[in-house]
């Protein structure tokens, strides 16, 4: 390894099985020998049978949508991971692949206007974005791995914010999240 060359510290996988329902709440998955808890809105965990998820196993499905309800706002889809524990101090990368969930989707979810999909930081009491927003870099049939500079232990949520969408389906604009790496 050379010198300055992150080095895997942990990764997180989602199972086999679905957790569906994109209420906010907490999901727990199995990780590391134990379980971590997830903090979410409009985020659930699903399997596909297409072949470009085939090998995935399960993994999170990012959902933003339009309600018909003006009351109601579902255009912020997330998921907090709390990795502010002393073990996390020296990580310096957060690295994951992301995908449309229907790949026929692809320009239409890169065309909500001033859509962001991304890693963010909770610092000085509010979220702050890391890095860039990786949307433009969705590509049909593919998983395209991101990967965001982070500085050590904190609250670190992936989130897509989609306050201008128009589609009011659950999956019409949605996007797959899998293979989170977390280096040190």
């Amino acid at each position: 390894v050379a010198l300055g060359t992150p080095v895997l510290f942990e990764s997180f996988d989602f199972g086999t099985k679905a957790v569906t329902g994109y209420a906010a709440g907490k999901l727990t998955v199995d990780h590391v020998g134990s379980t971590f808890e997830i903090n979410k809105d409009r985020v659930q965990i699903n399997v596909s049978t297409h072949a470009l998820f085939a090998d995935s196993g399960a993994f999170l499905v990012f959902a933003p949508r339009k309600e018909s309800d003006a009351t109601k706002d579902s255009t912020l889809a997330f998921a907090e991971f709390d990795l502010s524990a002393g073990k996390y101090a020296g990580i310096s990368k957060v690295e994951f692949s992301i995908a449309a969930w229907t790949q026929g989707n692809v320009d239409k979810i890169k065309a909500i206007e001033d859509a962001y999909f991304g890693l963010e930081v909770f610092k000085d009491n509010k979220w702050v974005k890391v890095g860039d927003n990786v949307l433009s870099n969705l590509t049909a049939d593919a998983l395209t791995s991101v990967s965001f500079t982070v500085e050590g232990a904190a609250k670190y949520r992936i989130v897509y914010n989609a306050a201008k969408i128009t589609t009011t389906g659950n999956t019409d604009s949605a996007i797959i999240v899998d293979n989170i790496n977390i280096y040190a």
